[in-house]
């Protein structure tokens, strides 16, 4: 007599799961893994939706369903959530389960499909010149303000991320061609070096030194 094996039917606690998924998420960026920020993201996204999680009784991942997820869409938009964030803490939590269905932690699970309606994003504020005048102004009355000033001025004439302006050191600033070189230094050696620097689109990008950034350079002190 053939005896067909039994499924396994072990399960999965949310926190065990959620360890499994960000030690995936922590393996080395050559291999695939996620900068520290996004890693910063996901837990936040794991703590709201596993304590949203226990609210309706569920602890396992064997347990959470297409309905708990629309649930938890409901929770969010109840919380003010916007839609953009929605989808992302869904799209997140739905490839948590999917890795875990294919790395055999959930065995006998399918992978959830839930269809989830794109949304326009909010375009960010783009200043005009006139308020920007007026903020350099502000700060140059000041004396205190003098270095906000500076930092505005290197926002405004790069489109630079404030994170990459403060990163800037004078050997990404080619000042015979006029250009600044912003390097992501991911896959470069540490050796000699405190910390790489990693961009969020993880590509290197020049771009021409506007004529006020040069002359707020050319005030600074070299070191």
């Amino acid at each position: 007599v053939l005896v067909k094996p039994e499924v396994a039917t072990a399960t999965l606690s949310l926190e065990a799961g959620r360890k499994l998924y960000e030690e995936h998420l922590d393996r080395p960026r050559i291999a695939g893994g996620v900068r520290a920020s996004t890693k910063k993201r996901y837990r936040t996204v794991f703590d709201k939706f596993i304590e949203f999680a226990k609210t309706i009784s569920v602890a396992t991942w064997n347990e959470v369903s297409s309905r708990t997820l629309t649930r938890y869409a409901a929770h969010l938009e109840k919380q003010d959530y916007r839609s953009k964030t929605q989808r992302n803490e869904l799209t997140t939590v739905g490839q948590a389960i999917r890795w875990l269905c294919k790395e055999g932690h959930l065995a006998g699970t399918e992978p959830i499909t839930l269809k989830l309606t794109k949304v326009e994003s909010e375009r960010a504020y783009c200043y005009q010149p006139a308020e920007v005048a007026a903020m350099l102004e502000h700060c140059r009355q000041n004396s205190e303000l003098a270095w906000l000033a500076d930092v505005i001025t290197g926002l405004t004439c790069t489109g630079l991320r404030i994170s990459e302006l403060a990163s800037l050191t004078w050997a990404d600033i080619d000042f015979e061609r006029l250009m600044l070189n912003l390097t992501d230094e991911t896959g470069m050696s540490s050796r000699g070096k405190a910390d790489k620097r990693k961009l969020k689109s993880g590509r290197s990008r020049s771009l021409p030194l506007h004529t006020d950034l040069l002359e707020v350079l050319h005030r600074l002190p070299k070191h």
